[in-house]
Protein backbone atom coordinates (compact mmCIF):
# COMPACT_ATOMS: atom_id res chain seq x y z
CA UNK A 1 0.00 0.00 0.00
CA UNK A 2 1.46 3.33 -1.17
CA UNK A 3 0.32 6.74 -0.50
CA UNK A 4 -1.99 7.99 -3.46
CA UNK A 5 0.24 10.90 -3.97
CA UNK A 6 3.04 8.93 -5.30
CA UNK A 7 0.82 7.42 -7.96
CA UNK A 8 2.09 8.84 -10.93
CA UNK A 9 -1.22 7.56 -13.30
CA UNK A 10 -3.96 9.53 -10.48
CA UNK A 11 -5.20 11.78 -13.06
CA UNK A 12 -5.48 8.71 -16.07
CA UNK A 13 -8.42 7.72 -13.30
CA UNK A 14 -11.70 8.24 -15.54
CA UNK A 15 -14.19 6.70 -13.16
CA UNK A 16 -14.46 7.16 -9.33
CA UNK A 17 -16.69 5.65 -6.99
CA UNK A 18 -17.02 6.51 -3.47
CA UNK A 19 -18.61 4.96 -0.37
CA UNK A 20 -20.75 7.80 1.61
CA UNK A 21 -20.73 7.09 5.59
CA UNK A 22 -17.27 8.04 6.36
CA UNK A 23 -15.55 8.82 3.17
CA UNK A 24 -18.18 12.39 1.78
CA UNK A 25 -19.86 12.94 5.03
CA UNK A 26 -19.87 11.76 8.87
CA UNK A 27 -23.11 10.02 10.74
CA UNK A 28 -24.24 13.42 11.35
CA UNK A 29 -24.42 14.13 7.57
CA UNK A 30 -21.91 16.46 7.95
CA UNK A 31 -19.23 16.86 4.71
CA UNK A 32 -15.77 15.65 5.90
CA UNK A 33 -12.90 17.56 4.79
CA UNK A 34 -14.34 19.48 1.60
CA UNK A 35 -15.32 16.21 -0.25
CA UNK A 36 -18.08 17.86 -2.04
CA UNK A 37 -15.53 20.34 -3.66
CA UNK A 38 -13.66 17.46 -4.71
CA UNK A 39 -16.66 15.74 -6.47
CA UNK A 40 -17.09 18.63 -8.05
CA UNK A 41 -14.08 18.92 -9.48
CA UNK A 42 -14.68 15.65 -11.01
CA UNK A 43 -18.17 16.13 -12.54
CA UNK A 44 -16.26 19.22 -14.01
CA UNK A 45 -13.58 17.33 -15.28
CA UNK A 46 -16.07 15.15 -17.20
CA UNK A 47 -14.97 12.53 -14.83
CA UNK A 48 -17.84 9.65 -14.01
CA UNK A 49 -18.54 9.34 -10.89
CA UNK A 50 -20.52 6.97 -8.52
CA UNK A 51 -21.70 7.36 -5.25
CA UNK A 52 -22.29 3.57 -4.17
CA UNK A 53 -24.02 2.47 -0.21
CA UNK A 54 -25.57 -0.54 1.23
CA UNK A 55 -28.05 1.29 2.34
CA UNK A 56 -31.43 -0.18 1.51
CA UNK A 57 -33.57 1.67 3.62
CA UNK A 58 -33.83 4.67 1.07
CA UNK A 59 -34.22 5.32 -3.00
CA UNK A 60 -31.92 6.90 -5.00
CA UNK A 61 -33.98 10.03 -4.66
CA UNK A 62 -33.77 10.30 -1.03
CA UNK A 63 -29.91 9.86 -1.35
CA UNK A 64 -29.64 12.63 -4.22
CA UNK A 65 -32.18 14.95 -2.30
CA UNK A 66 -29.40 14.43 0.38
CA UNK A 67 -26.52 14.51 -1.45
CA UNK A 68 -27.50 17.95 -2.93
CA UNK A 69 -28.39 19.71 0.44
CA UNK A 70 -24.70 18.81 1.25
CA UNK A 71 -23.57 20.27 -1.75
CA UNK A 72 -22.75 17.42 -4.20
CA UNK A 73 -23.32 18.17 -7.73
CA UNK A 74 -24.77 14.77 -8.61
CA UNK A 75 -27.68 13.68 -10.58
CA UNK A 76 -29.72 10.39 -9.89
CA UNK A 77 -27.84 8.64 -12.15
CA UNK A 78 -24.50 9.08 -10.40
CA UNK A 79 -26.17 7.48 -7.30
CA UNK A 80 -25.94 3.85 -6.24
CA UNK A 81 -27.89 2.66 -3.45
CA UNK A 82 -28.56 -1.23 -2.78
CA UNK A 83 -32.08 -0.51 -3.08
CA UNK A 84 -31.65 0.39 -6.18
CA UNK A 85 -29.57 -2.15 -7.04
CA UNK A 86 -31.49 -4.80 -7.11
CA UNK A 87 -34.26 -3.32 -8.20
CA UNK A 88 -32.12 -3.30 -11.15
CA UNK A 89 -30.80 -6.82 -11.13
CA UNK A 90 -34.34 -8.31 -11.20
CA UNK A 91 -35.27 -5.98 -14.30
CA UNK A 92 -32.65 -4.83 -16.13
CA UNK A 93 -30.00 -7.87 -15.49
CA UNK A 94 -32.61 -10.90 -15.15
CA UNK A 95 -35.42 -9.44 -16.74
CA UNK A 96 -37.53 -11.39 -14.00
CA UNK A 97 -40.97 -12.83 -14.51
CA UNK A 98 -43.30 -13.70 -11.55
CA UNK A 99 -43.63 -12.28 -7.91
CA UNK A 100 -41.08 -11.33 -5.19
CA UNK A 101 -41.65 -12.04 -1.87
CA UNK A 102 -40.10 -9.06 -0.49
CA UNK A 103 -38.64 -8.18 2.79
CA UNK A 104 -37.79 -4.99 3.14
CA UNK A 105 -38.83 -1.27 3.65
CA UNK A 106 -40.18 1.75 2.22
CA UNK A 107 -36.89 2.16 0.12
CA UNK A 108 -37.20 -0.57 -1.40
CA UNK A 109 -40.77 -1.21 -2.18
CA UNK A 110 -40.42 2.17 -4.11
CA UNK A 111 -37.77 1.21 -6.30
CA UNK A 112 -39.13 -2.03 -7.38
CA UNK A 113 -42.38 0.49 -7.83
CA UNK A 114 -40.17 2.58 -10.03
CA UNK A 115 -38.80 -1.03 -11.99
CA UNK A 116 -42.60 -1.45 -12.58
CA UNK A 117 -41.65 -5.34 -10.60
CA UNK A 118 -44.44 -7.30 -9.17
CA UNK A 119 -44.03 -8.05 -5.65
CA UNK A 120 -45.58 -9.04 -1.49
CA UNK A 121 -44.56 -8.96 1.50
CA UNK A 122 -43.16 -5.41 2.74
CA UNK A 123 -44.72 -3.58 5.83
CA UNK A 124 -46.18 -4.64 9.11
CA UNK A 125 -49.14 -7.18 7.88
CA UNK A 126 -49.76 -9.58 9.76
CA UNK A 127 -50.26 -13.67 8.44
CA UNK A 128 -51.99 -16.29 9.53
CA UNK A 129 -53.80 -17.06 13.25
CA UNK A 130 -50.43 -16.19 15.39
CA UNK A 131 -52.20 -17.09 18.59
CA UNK A 132 -52.73 -20.58 17.64
CA UNK A 133 -49.29 -21.56 17.98
CA UNK A 134 -47.73 -24.21 15.38
CA UNK A 135 -51.15 -24.92 14.03
CA UNK A 136 -51.40 -20.80 13.12
CA UNK A 137 -48.22 -20.78 10.86
CA UNK A 138 -49.41 -24.36 9.22
CA UNK A 139 -52.49 -22.29 8.27
CA UNK A 140 -50.14 -19.83 6.45
CA UNK A 141 -50.96 -19.53 2.25
CA UNK A 142 -47.96 -19.47 0.13
CA UNK A 143 -49.03 -17.16 -3.14
CA UNK A 144 -48.24 -19.93 -6.16
CA UNK A 145 -47.15 -16.48 -8.56
CA UNK A 146 -43.43 -16.23 -5.88
CA UNK A 147 -40.44 -17.44 -7.98
CA UNK A 148 -38.60 -15.04 -5.39
CA UNK A 149 -37.42 -13.99 -2.41
CA UNK A 150 -35.18 -10.27 -1.48
CA UNK A 151 -33.92 -9.96 1.97
CA UNK A 152 -33.44 -6.09 2.58
CA UNK A 153 -33.47 -3.88 6.52
CA UNK A 154 -37.00 -4.63 7.21
CA UNK A 155 -37.91 -2.81 10.26
CA UNK A 156 -40.95 -4.97 10.59
CA UNK A 157 -38.78 -8.28 10.66
CA UNK A 158 -40.96 -11.26 12.52
CA UNK A 159 -41.20 -14.83 13.02
CA UNK A 160 -44.26 -14.88 10.49
CA UNK A 161 -42.28 -13.50 7.77
CA UNK A 162 -38.99 -16.13 8.23
CA UNK A 163 -41.98 -18.94 7.96
CA UNK A 164 -43.20 -17.89 4.85
CA UNK A 165 -39.66 -16.78 3.31
CA UNK A 166 -38.21 -19.97 4.64
CA UNK A 167 -41.28 -21.80 3.06
CA UNK A 168 -40.73 -20.41 -0.28
CA UNK A 169 -37.02 -20.78 -0.57
CA UNK A 170 -37.97 -24.73 -0.07
CA UNK A 171 -37.96 -24.68 -3.77
CA UNK A 172 -34.61 -24.86 -5.05
CA UNK A 173 -35.60 -22.85 -7.94
CA UNK A 174 -37.00 -19.81 -6.05
CA UNK A 175 -34.41 -17.32 -6.77
CA UNK A 176 -32.89 -15.65 -3.21
CA UNK A 177 -31.00 -12.43 -2.97
CA UNK A 178 -30.04 -10.00 -0.21
CA UNK A 179 -28.94 -6.27 -0.82
CA UNK A 180 -26.42 -6.98 1.61
CA UNK A 181 -24.76 -8.30 4.41
CA UNK A 182 -23.63 -5.77 6.47
CA UNK A 183 -23.81 -6.84 10.40
CA UNK A 184 -24.40 -3.39 11.62
CA UNK A 185 -25.09 0.25 10.94
CA UNK A 186 -22.53 2.38 11.64
CA UNK A 187 -23.62 4.58 14.75
CA UNK A 188 -21.48 6.90 17.85
CA UNK A 189 -22.58 6.32 21.32
CA UNK A 190 -23.84 3.24 23.50
CA UNK A 191 -26.47 2.20 21.14
CA UNK A 192 -25.62 -0.40 18.23
CA UNK A 193 -28.22 -1.14 15.84
CA UNK A 194 -28.74 -4.65 13.79
CA UNK A 195 -27.97 -3.90 9.84
CA UNK A 196 -29.77 -6.07 7.23
CA UNK A 197 -26.96 -9.20 7.66
CA UNK A 198 -28.46 -10.04 10.85
CA UNK A 199 -31.84 -10.31 8.83
CA UNK A 200 -30.28 -11.98 6.07
CA UNK A 201 -28.44 -14.16 8.18
CA UNK A 202 -31.80 -15.46 9.91
CA UNK A 203 -33.53 -16.41 7.02
CA UNK A 204 -30.57 -18.10 5.30
CA UNK A 205 -30.14 -19.97 8.16
CA UNK A 206 -33.83 -20.95 8.46
CA UNK A 207 -33.93 -21.81 4.94
CA UNK A 208 -30.26 -23.51 4.49
CA UNK A 209 -29.33 -21.74 1.92
CA UNK A 210 -27.05 -18.93 0.63
CA UNK A 211 -28.32 -15.69 -1.39
CA UNK A 212 -26.70 -13.65 -4.17
CA UNK A 213 -25.45 -10.82 -2.51
CA UNK A 214 -25.96 -7.16 -4.79
CA UNK A 215 -24.04 -5.10 -2.53
CA UNK A 216 -20.23 -4.32 -1.56
CA UNK A 217 -18.29 -6.27 -0.97
CA UNK A 218 -19.69 -8.55 -3.96
CA UNK A 219 -19.01 -7.94 -7.84
CA UNK A 220 -23.10 -7.69 -8.42
CA UNK A 221 -23.10 -3.98 -8.27
CA UNK A 222 -20.39 -3.71 -11.00
CA UNK A 223 -22.16 -6.21 -13.18
CA UNK A 224 -25.33 -4.09 -12.58
CA UNK A 225 -23.97 -1.11 -13.35
CA UNK A 226 -22.52 -2.20 -16.28
CA UNK A 227 -26.04 -3.68 -17.57
CA UNK A 228 -27.25 0.02 -17.13
CA UNK A 229 -24.16 2.45 -18.26
CA UNK A 230 -22.04 0.10 -19.82
CA UNK A 231 -18.58 -1.49 -19.14
CA UNK A 232 -15.82 0.13 -16.95
CA UNK A 233 -12.20 0.17 -17.55
CA UNK A 234 -10.57 -1.76 -14.63
CA UNK A 235 -7.45 -0.26 -14.79
CA UNK A 236 -8.68 3.39 -14.73
CA UNK A 237 -11.74 2.99 -11.80
CA UNK A 238 -11.18 3.78 -8.76
CA UNK A 239 -12.56 2.34 -5.35
CA UNK A 240 -12.90 5.02 -2.37
CA UNK A 241 -13.87 3.92 0.69
CA UNK A 242 -13.20 3.58 4.35
CA UNK A 243 -14.03 -0.14 5.78
CA UNK A 244 -11.88 -2.70 3.93
CA UNK A 245 -14.41 -5.59 4.54
CA UNK A 246 -16.72 -3.71 2.18
CA UNK A 247 -15.27 -1.26 0.04
CA UNK A 248 -11.81 -2.21 -0.53
CA UNK A 249 -12.53 -6.06 -0.97
CA UNK A 250 -15.65 -4.88 -3.55
CA UNK A 251 -13.28 -2.53 -5.82
CA UNK A 252 -10.49 -5.29 -5.24
CA UNK A 253 -13.30 -8.09 -6.51
CA UNK A 254 -14.11 -6.08 -9.61
CA UNK A 255 -10.01 -5.71 -10.63
CA UNK A 256 -10.35 -1.71 -9.58
CA UNK A 257 -7.57 0.54 -8.05
CA UNK A 258 -8.51 0.92 -4.42
CA UNK A 259 -8.42 3.66 -1.81
CA UNK A 260 -8.71 3.76 1.85
CA UNK A 261 -9.29 7.28 3.05
CA UNK A 262 -8.49 7.74 7.07
CA UNK A 263 -11.54 9.67 8.08
CA UNK A 264 -13.77 6.75 8.97
CA UNK A 265 -14.34 2.80 9.85
CA UNK A 266 -10.96 1.62 9.20
CA UNK A 267 -6.58 3.19 9.53
CA UNK A 268 -3.14 2.03 8.85
CA UNK A 269 -2.90 -0.38 11.84
CA UNK A 270 -6.13 -2.01 10.59
CA UNK A 271 -4.84 -2.65 6.88
CA UNK A 272 -1.07 -3.51 8.65
CA UNK A 273 -3.32 -6.42 10.49
CA UNK A 274 -5.09 -7.66 7.83
CA UNK A 275 -2.05 -7.65 5.49
CA UNK A 276 -0.34 -10.41 8.18
CA UNK A 277 -3.08 -12.94 6.77
CA UNK A 278 -3.39 -14.90 3.79
CA UNK A 279 -7.32 -14.49 4.38
CA UNK A 280 -7.59 -11.08 4.95
CA UNK A 281 -4.68 -9.90 2.30
CA UNK A 282 -7.47 -9.13 -0.41
CA UNK A 283 -8.79 -6.22 2.31
CA UNK A 284 -5.64 -4.80 1.39
CA UNK A 285 -5.96 -1.08 -0.74
CA UNK A 286 -3.21 0.22 -3.21
CA UNK A 287 -3.37 3.05 -1.71
CA UNK A 288 -4.16 5.11 1.00
CA UNK A 289 -4.90 9.14 1.51
CA UNK A 290 -6.09 11.12 4.81
CA UNK A 291 -8.94 12.15 2.94
CA UNK A 292 -11.08 12.86 0.11
CA UNK A 293 -10.95 16.58 0.29
CA UNK A 294 -6.55 15.80 -0.15
CA UNK A 295 -7.02 14.20 -3.46
CA UNK A 296 -8.01 18.13 -4.63
CA UNK A 297 -4.53 18.79 -4.75
CA UNK A 298 -3.62 15.97 -6.85
CA UNK A 299 -6.22 16.65 -9.28
CA UNK A 300 -4.85 19.73 -9.91
CA UNK A 301 -1.62 19.08 -10.35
Amino acid sequence: MDHLSNYAKFNEIDTFIFDCDGVLWNVESQVINHANEFVKMLVAAGKRVFLITNNSARTRRHLLEKSHKLGFDVVEENIVSTAWLTAAYFKDVLNHKGKIYLLGGEGLEKEFQMKGLDYIGPGEASYGDIAAGHAGYLSLKLDPEVNAVVVGFDPYINYTKNVLAMSYLNDPSCLFVATNTDLVFPSDGPIKIPGTGSIVSFIAASAGREPTVVGKPSSSPKEILEAVHGKFDCERTMMVGDRLDTDILFGRNCGFKTLLVLTGAHGIADVEERAKKEETKSMVPDFYIESVGHMRDLLKN
